[in-house]
């Protein structure tokens, strides 16, 4: 698992007028380059001052059956209660 901090391609137009607001809530992204349905660049949010992007090895249906996604998941939202 590896903390994502730089793009792996500049945004294409579309993504760019997403990010044009940024995120003000806590986001934790999970980022998987071997996802093969989502590009990894599609889930760097460079804008959103509050984001943490996580990198970890599973396919795109395999990212609900991975352990390690349920544990970030649940620091992410521990995060919260405290």
């Amino acid at each position: 698992m590896n903390d994502v901090t730089t793009p792996l391609a500049p945004p294409p137009r579309g993504m760019m007028l997403r990010e044009a607001r940024p995120i003000r809530q806590p986001i934790t992204a999970i980022v998987s380059r071997t996802d093969g349905v989502v590009a990894p660049e599609a889930t760097i949010d460079r804008y959103s001052e509050n984001v943490r992007h996580m990198e970890v090895d599973a396919a795109h249906l395999g990212l609900a059956f991975n352990p390690t996604v349920w544990r970030l998941t649940a620091e992410a939202l521990g995060k919260g209660t405290r």
